[in-house]
């Protein structure tokens, strides 16, 4: 079942909507929220003051219980427009002011630039009426099939940017919602110094997933792997369960591992190589490990101050490089394993400084 019907519904309408909590703004296909810059929000506000039109809003309803895309049993599901909904809300809730240069071009002796909502209507009280009876053009949607809900906000989308993360985010199957809970759950999501951009905590788990499944080697961490592991693994099979059970055991020792350190977990692209590297070595060392770790990016960052380049250890530029240059490829993953490998039994032996000369055992790719 698929139903689609054109509606027009009020500003104020939504807004009651969204106050008696019956809209459900972060279904598992939608992006992050609070994207939108705030010359964004003005603009749109400009538009609706001004009576320009707006882009369709597309949204699910639930019109019956039970309906598997809907656990929390809302009536509504935002499927595109979340951001203009949350720009309109948050301006009616005084949450920011109307840009510096704004006018309606109907009133130009209103003073309402540079003004809360509040603000406005106080002034200029039929404004009110102006504003909230402003028409929404709403497209509802009804239906339970995952597939179609999916293949519809892609498509919706397509032109407006999304990341490859946040197309994947939006697809429906097993693995992929098991990686959502684990990101929303897990204390390694907790711990992790960088901020969860676009899906960038989905990503990364994702990709961690990648290389447990593949034995705890370098693999390809690419849009093409990331899509396939996505789409093959729709459906809950015994061995899937099996390797989502084996990750969040490896993912809660490397937990333990970075729990408590301070600046190791702010760059995600070092993560998934010391992932690799951890589990290579019995954890019986992971005290040893971590020491490793903390003195390996202290001892990067202090070669990266060096002024004079000649004195510069040229193995750690050489991870600097590789931590910058398509670090998704399986190449970049062998090489950065194979320096931190070299210099963690330097470490363990004493051996590992600045001014440390690398005879390699092993050649880069």
């Amino acid at each position: 079942m698929f139903i689609t019907k054109k509606i027009s519904s009020t500003i104020y309408e939504w807004y009651l909507n969204d106050k008696e909590n019956k809209i459900d703004f972060n279904p598992v296909y939608q992006r992050v929220s609070g994207i939108w810059a705030i010359q964004s929000k003005q603009l749109l506000i400009d538009s609706i003051f001004n009576k320009y039109d707006l882009p369709k809003f597309y949204v699910s309803y639930f019109f019956t219980r039970g309906n598997i895309l809907n656990p929390e049993e809302y009536l509504y599901a935002i499927i595109d427009g979340k951001q203009r909904f949350h720009a309109i809300f948050d301006f009616l809730d005084n949450k920011f002011k109307t840009s510096k240069n704004f006018n309606i071009i109907d009133m130009p002796d209103l003073e309402v630039s540079n003004k809360t909502y509040s603000e406005i209507v106080y002034m200029y009280p039929d404004l009110r009426k102006y504003f909230e009876q402003y028409i929404l053009d709403i497209v509802l949607v009804e239906t339970d099939e995952k597939e179609r809900i999916e293949e519809l906000f892609l498509r919706l989308n397509e032109g407006k940017h999304l990341t490859n993360a946040e197309k994947r985010y939006a697809k429906y199957g097993f693995l992929n919602d098991e990686i959502k809970k684990l990101v929303e759950g897990h204390l390694f999501f907790e711990i992790l110094e960088f901020k969860d951009k676009r899906y960038d905590y989905y990503d990364l788990a994702l990709k961690l997933f990648l290389i447990d499944s593949n034995e705890m080697s370098a693999i390809a961490l690419n849009k093409s792997n990331l899509d396939k592991i996505v789409d093959t693994e729709r459906a809950r099979t015994e061995e899937l369960i099996y390797n989502l059970d084996k990750f969040i055991v490896n993912l809660n020792h490397f937990s333990e591992l970075f729990n408590g350190t301070n600046g190791l977990l702010k760059t995600k692209t070092n993560i998934p190589v010391y992932y690799l590297f951890y589990f290579q070595y019995d954890q019986n060392e992971s005290a040893e490990i971590r020491s490793f770790i903390s003195y390996f990016e202290d001892l990067r960052k202090d070669n990266r101050t060096l002024e004079d380049d000649q004195l510069k250890n040229e193995t750690l530029l050489e991870f600097d490089l590789l931590n910058q240059q398509g670090t998704t490829t399986k190449e970049s993953l062998e090489n950065r394993l194979k320096i931190i490998q070299y210099c963690y039994e330097l470490f363990k032996n004493g051996k590992l400084n600045l001014k440390t000369t690398f005879d390699y055992s092993f050649e880069l790719e």
